[in-house]
């Protein structure tokens, strides 16, 4: 299985991941508890910040170069914390915890792996500039956040700074493999996503390890994340940072609970704050809705806590206490609304209120599609999508029905809060709704797939709620009903059944059928424009193409991918292009002037150009994209360049009009 071949990139993306964090937390004597919890948090942080600082002092970033950092700092740590080094006792989890997190584990893994390549590239908009970045910043060297992105945008161009926590992690995989790598983030998000979301029910149910199962496996009926966001829809970074809500969110639960069993001096609040705030700015440079999701995760929890530690002080205390609390609200909420005020803020609020399209829905099927963690797709692709998504929908719906009746044994008030806040934030999405609201939706661009995939975080955890109580009906059942002996183990065993043909199997062909309709270069989908014999022509690529060249061509036709997956520079490396970046323009627009115009000739040799990727189909929708100029979309005469390779109805031509004078 080709897969397999991807074990050494999955074993270096998770060690990346894991290992550095939570060598830094056993240095410094944190409790093991919050080793789990902070790893990857610290791991993401460093792997984000450390390429700026190397780019300040002309490092590269590079495998090399991150693993003796990390050792200096192991080092600096375990000078400053000398003797609180706390070493992992072996701990023996419950045999349950560990079936529950393979059968997750397996349920959102195997539909990304089922019937495709880890070298077929996915074939969306986005994910090409993602590729590319990473492609770049292997090559170069150059991570940081501030610059590595201004080539993404043109040959000659502004600084550009875009937040690329994603890409430094990928890159450090080295050139040769950019597409396997990213694919293996397939199975690396999930594999955070279901150790992350165990952890985060082992603390809100206080080590309940039924609930804690039943929790995993509720994890199984959503479809939206990890697996659209990584297909149909795919925003990789935002995927990313939205796999590391469940350990901060864990983090800040156990971080809340110990702080109020315990006095702390003023510079213990400040070195928390310090490293809290190190630790979500380096997420943010992973994806900025890392700040947003956990403010909207954490809100309504917080006020909870501080109105109710308020409401149990004394009476004099409590008065003050109130004051101080209103003063902040009245603050907060002023400077908010004040920063709206600025031109520049408002503006942007503006543009990402209405950069997605779309009708509002309201009405009772977006509150239905909150409630049971429905995708935000209006429907499937295939005949079985729909009816394996439906079924999923309706599990989630009654899984929703039995949190509820759940509320009659147990007050899991923090996770219904936490899921309200999330949950007010995608109907506003929905409903599109106007004013200082829609602003606040405007943070997840007003697209519901953005805000209903950190919703999965307390969803899941309610579902996994309402798991056990209707297991714990059912036993009821069986027993005055049935007189059953066994009722509660018989009543499980049902439970169990109904989850794994329900979330595990139609979980399966739903979920697989959002990555084929992306990857499957025979997919009618609307953004797919290579072929396979397309694919294979750009693999061959790398062994016909030699030397540092570039490769022009309309990027909506293939071109664009010579680069993450042939191994060859491209002048436009995404589907978008600049158009003030006046000689790309040129290029675009006078490109069949080639060996008559002498302009070109002189731009071709000035950005070492010397290959044409032609395409001569231009029916296929996911071919025409941004670029609309004639001049790129001419065949080149036998005179002006010879054919190098083809694949399907594209053809890979060296330019030998404008040899150099």
């Amino acid at each position: 299985m080709a897969w397999l071949g991807c074990i050494p990139l999955l074993a270096g993306l998770l060690g990346i991941v894991f290992i550095p964090g939570a060598s830094i937390c056993l240095l410094a004597g944190m409790r093991p508890r919050y080793v789990v919890a902070l790893a990857p948090l610290i791991s993401m942080s460093l792997v984000s910040l450390l390429p700026v600082l190397f780019a300040k002092f002309g490092m590269r970033w590079s495998i090399g170069s991150f693993a003796g950092t990390f050792v200096v700092f192991c080092l600096a740590v375990a000078l400053i914390c000398r003797g609180r080094a706390r070493w992992p006792q072996r701990v023996a989890l419950p045999s349950a915890l560990w079936i529950g997190g393979v059968v997750a584990w397996l349920g959102h893994v195997l539909p990304a792996v089922i019937g495709r390549s880890p070298r077929t590239p996915i074939q969306q908009i986005d994910p090409t500039y993602h590729m590319n970045l990473v492609w770049f910043m292997a090559n170069t060297g150059n991570g940081s956040s501030i610059s590595a992105p201004t080539r993404m945008f043109g040959l000659e161009t502004s600084e550009t700074a875009a937040p690329s926590g994603w890409h430094d992690l990928v890159a450090l995989m080295g050139t040769g493999r950019v597409v396997e790598a990213t694919n293996t983030m397939a199975i690396v998000l999930p594999t955070l996503w279901v150790v992350g979301i165990s952890l985060l029910a082992y603390v809100a149910f206080s080590a309940n390890t039924k609930l804690v199962v039943w929790t995993q496996l509720a994890s199984l009926v959503f479809s939206e994340f990890p697996t659209i966001l990584q297909s149909s829809y795919p925003v990789w970074p935002n995927a990313l940072a939205i796999a590391l809500l469940p350990f901060a969110c864990a983090a800040m639960w156990m971080a809340i609970r110990d702080w109020r069993a315990q006095k702390h001096s003023a510079l213990g609040y400040v070195g928390v704050g310090a490293a809290a705030i190190l630790i979500t700015c380096g997420i943010a440079l992973v994806h900025p809705s890392f700040v947003f999701n956990m403010a909207s995760l954490s809100v309504f929890p917080l006020l909870y806590l501080l109105i109710r530690g308020i409401w149990r002080s004394p009476s004099q205390r409590r008065r003050k206490s109130l004051l101080w609390l209103g003063g902040v609200v009245l603050v907060v909420v002023g400077a908010s609304l004040a920063m709206f005020t600025i031109p520049y803020v408002s503006a942007v609020a503006a543009r990402m209120m209405s950069s997605y399209g779309g009708e509002p829905a309201i009405g009772i099927e977006a509150i239905l599609k909150i409630v049971s963690g429905a995708t935000a797709h209006k429907e499937g692709t295939v005949v079985p999508v729909k009816m394996s998504q439906a079924l999923m929908n309706v599990c989630g719906m009654v899984l929703f029905i039995g949190a509820v009746l759940m509320c009659w044994r147990r007050r899991d008030k923090i996770v219904w809060l936490s899921w309200l806040g999330t949950a007010f934030i995608a109907l506003i999405v929905y409903w599109r709704v106007p004013g200082v609201l829609g602003m606040i939706g405007g943070f997840w661009y007003m697209n519901a797939h953005r805000v209903i995939a950190p919703l999965e975080v307390p969803a899941t955890l309610l579902f996994g709620l309402g798991l056990a109580q209707w297991s714990y009906l059912l036993s009821l059942l069986l027993k005055t009903v049935f007189r059953a002996k066994n009722a509660a183990g018989l009543s499980r065993a049902i439970t169990l059944g109904v989850v794994l043909v329900a979330g595990f199997s139609a979980g399966i062909i739903t979920k697989n059928a959002f990555y084929q309709v992306v990857y499957n270069p025979k997919s009618d989908f609307v953004t797919i424009h290579m072929s396979s014999p397309e694919i294979a022509m750009i693999e061959r690529a790398q062994k016909k193409i030699k030397g540092p060249v570039r490769v022009i061509g309309d990027p909506t036709n293939g071109s664009a991918m010579m680069q993450a997956l042939g191994g060859v520079e491209v002048v436009f490396p995404q589907m978008y292009y600049r158009p003030s970046n006046t000689n790309e323009a040129y290029l675009l627009s006078n490109f069949d002037k080639l060996g008559t115009e002498p302009k070109v000739c002189d731009l071709v040799r000035k950005y070492n150009i010397r290959y044409f990727y032609y395409d001569s189909d231009k029916e296929t929708f996911g071919k025409t994209g941004q670029v609309k100029d004639d001049g790129i979309q001419v065949p080149p005469s036998p005179k002006e360049a010879e054919l190098v390779d083809r694949g399907g109805t594209a053809r890979l031509y060296k330019i030998t009009a404008c040899r150099s004078s």
